[in-house]
């Protein structure tokens, strides 16, 4: 790692994980020695730190995904993947701080927020999906598509060119922070969406009759598709 270096989380998550952190050590050290069950304070502040991490944390996050801005739910979601990260290890640190000696050191402690922030991954990923399937749409719907070419086509349609230069540029900037596979999956998901989405408009009720110049200009087309997915 060379440094100074741009970690890929916004700056509320590591003030968030700084907070609970401190909430821990200061909760632990004013019941240290005026509460007589100890096993009461660690299932509190359990129950506590779940309740701001859930209904807080994961929740204003959660409540930003109707935005249309791409960029941002690509950052809500690599937030949350970051807080499900450090559920995992707020559960370890709970274990490791527990003030009851009637709980073992082998013991666990398992917080719903993990689960949730897990859980809504999947929702900011489809979010994802969904801006990007629109905007493939509205190329499509856009597109003057021409059936009865007079000559043999010699590039792709203009929209098809436009659409695969959209998907490159989100791929290496928007997406760019965003794990390998989630960026595999999405690509996968807005090719096979570009592949339904242009095997429609043949179908539509408005086109009569397509010349073999117009089978060439979509086997062009299909090509371009196969070298997008391929980069």
């Amino acid at each position: 790692m060379v440094f100074p270096c741009v970690f890929p989380f916004s700056q509320m998550y590591p003030l968030c994980c700084i907070d609970i952190r401190n909430f821990l050590n200061q909760f632990y050290f004013f019941v240290a020695s005026d509460f007589q069950h100890p096993e009461v304070v660690d299932e509190r502040l359990k129950s506590a730190l779940d309740d701001l991490l859930t209904t807080k944390v994961c929740s204003s996050l959660v409540s930003k995904l109707s935005s249309q801005y791409l960029g941002q739910i690509v950052q809500i979601l690599i937030n949350i993947s970051h807080f499900e990260t450090a559920c995992s290890e707020l559960e370890t640190l709970l274990v490791a701080a527990r003030s009851s000696p009637h709980h073992s050191t082998t013991s666990t402690v398992s917080l719903a927020a993990t689960a949730a922030f897990r859980d809504h991954k999947k929702t900011a990923e489809k979010r994802i999906f969904e801006l990007v399937n629109s905007k493939i749409d509205d190329l499509v719907e856009t597109a003057e598509y021409d059936f009865n070419p007079p000559r043999r086509p010699t590039e792709p349609s203009t929209y098809i060119q436009t659409l695969t230069q959209y998907l490159s540029n989100i791929m290496s900037s928007v997406l760019l922070s965003l794990p390998t596979e989630i960026k595999e999956l999405m690509l996968f998901n807005a090719i096979s969406h570009t592949a339904e989405s242009i095997l429609a408009l043949p179908l539509s009720p408005s086109v009569r009759r397509i010349n073999p110049y117009g089978v060439q200009q979509r086997s062009e087309e299909r090509r371009v598709g196969k070298e997008c997915r391929s980069r």
